[in-house]
């Protein structure tokens, strides 16, 4: 929901540690973001990720068209939203990104807050497709790539159980991943 890519310099932070250290860093706001008006946002309604990751191929797909980005080492980083994007990617295009941070992530839409998911999804009753597919344990055996999962035991937006549903999932597929709580 939150755009990122604005026209501004944001100071010193991650990004321009990464930029310093010889990394390509690339953002992207897909469809759904904040910021563009309703017709930007109104494609992911019912469906949180699926436009979203479209998005995210078609943007790799151009970067990939610049010559200057190597396929086999693409990675990608969020939190919260971005961790269930990055999550997402890591299973459902794992044959696009190498490495995954996701941090405290969604998934699955169940878990998260009432307010802000119906606002997109409706609620379960109304849109029992959207949950199910949106649903990322499901997706476990599919991960390829390294994925490091990191949440805070205490954090009261995106649950524990969020974390704990796909670490299960992914442990009963036989994935390696990575797992920090705090």
């Amino acid at each position: 929901h939150a755009q990122d890519v604005r026209n501004s310099w944001d100071g010193m932070n991650l990004d321009q540690v990464y930029a310093q250290n010889g990394y390509v860093v690339w953002q992207m706001d897909n469809r759904g973001t904040q910021g563009r008006g309703h017709e930007f946002e109104t494609p992911v309604f019912h469906k949180l990720g699926e436009i979203e990751m479209a998005d995210q191929r078609a943007g790799i797909e151009y970067l990939l068209s610049l010559g200057f980005v190597d396929r086999n080492r693409i990675g990608v980083r969020g939190w919260s939203y971005g961790g269930f994007m990055t999550a997402e990617l890591l299973l459902r295009a794992s044959d696009m990104f190498r490495a995954g941070f996701a941090g405290a992530p969604v998934t699955n839409w169940r878990n998260y807050d009432t307010i802000y998911t119906e606002r997109y999804m409706g609620t379960p009753d109304q849109n029992p497709e959207g949950y199910r597919s949106t649903a990322l344990a499901q997706y476990a055996a599919q991960l390829r790539g390294r994925l490091m999962i990191v949440q805070n035991i205490e954090d009261d937006n995106v649950l524990l159980q969020n974390t704990v549903q796909l670490v299960d999932a992914l442990q009963i597929a036989g994935k390696q991943f990575d797992l920090m709580l705090y």
